[in-house]
């Protein structure tokens, strides 16, 4: 006994069947177990950024991207974008990548200087690292900073699990990623690169 009504915004309507011998914390914790799917999982968005001498690569993108997903998800944005709003001003330049074959877009990217390479107002003490942005729901946010992990695997695997097209957790980096997290003991451990994923489609998404 559920109804979902959507005018401009939704309503749920929800419902038991009474009978004479009906009792009352029984019919209410129905009533509860028909709305759970409404309660939003506790989640968190993320980016991870590679630091190199003061600069980050695409930080400005980094931040464009996570401020898209925080705005579609309610996400409070208004402290990360008073703290980095000078980086989200910056300017880059596209035409500094034409016609690189894809050892020297590699070669560009991570070491010459280009306008990607935004000045970080976040310092390390290590020449590189890897930055881990974390926003909470309520807009406070926290930055974690990894040591790089080199490998010396050159296997990618291909998962046996699909992703699924039509799910929003697809589009968003966010804590919601347990079908990545059951095959990243396999990076983790060196037994690979890393581990790609197809959607159902058969179309090749994204690594792990």
């Amino acid at each position: 006994i559920r109804t979902l009504e959507k005018k401009q915004d939704y309503q749920y309507s929800v419902g038991s069947g009474l009978v004479w011998d009906s009792k009352l914390e029984e019919e209410i914790k129905e009533l509860e177990l028909k709305t759970q799917f409404l309660m939003p999982k506790n989640f968190y968005l993320f980016e991870t950024m590679y630091y190199k001498k003061g600069k980050i690569l695409f930080f400005k993108e980094h931040l464009q991207r996570i401020l898209n997903s925080a705005l579609k998800l309610n996400f409070n944005t208004q402290k990360l974008i008073k703290d980095f709003q000078e980086v989200l001003s910056y300017k880059s330049n596209l035409k500094e990548f034409k016609n690189f074959n894809i050892q020297a877009l590699n070669e560009k990217l991570f070491h010459k200087n280009h306008s990607f390479f935004y000045p970080s107002i976040i310092k390390s003490h290590h020449k590189q690292a890897i930055f881990k942005l974390i926003l909470q729901k309520d807009g406070n946010y926290t930055i974690l900073e990894n040591h790089i992990k080199t490998s010396d695997n050159n296997i990618l695997l291909l998962s046996d699990k699909p992703l699924n097209s039509q799910s929003d957790s697809l589009y968003h980096k966010s804590s919601l990623r347990q079908i990545y997290d059951q095959k990243a003991f396999l990076w983790k451990e060196n037994q690979c690169f890393d581990i790609a994923f197809f959607n159902e489609k058969n179309v090749l998404c994204e690594g792990s």
